[in-house]
C-alpha cells in the first residue's frame, strides 16, 4: 500500500513539479473534479482537513474538521 505523501513526492519528482504543485495535484484537482467545493483548500467556509508536514515531509499532525485527529509523538 502507498501512504498518499509518498505518492506525492513521486509525483513531484516524476513530473519535476514543486511540492505546492504536487499537493494541489492530489487534493484541490480531485476535489474539483467530484464537485466538492469545500474540499482541497485552505479557504474560509471550507472543511479545514489538513495534514501539516515536517521539515522532511513526514505527516507531523492531522486536523479533520479543524480538529486534531493525529499528533506524531502525542495524543489525537
Amino acid at each position: 500500500m502507498l501512504a498518499m505523501i509518498r505518492g506525492v513526492h513521486n509525483f513531484e519528482r516524476a513530473a519535476s513539479l514543486g511540492l505546492r504543485e504536487a499537493v494541489q495535484s492530489a487534493t484541490l484537482v480531485p476535489a474539483r473534479l467530484l464537485g466538492l467545493s469545500r474540499k482541497g483548500r485552505i479557504a474560509a467556509g471550507c472543511d479545514a482537513d489538513l495534514v501539516v508536514l515536517d521539515r522532511e515531509g513526514s505527516v507531523a499532525l492531522t486536523l479533520v474538521s479543524g480538529e486534531v485527529a493525529f499528533r506524531r509523538g502525542g495524543p489525537g
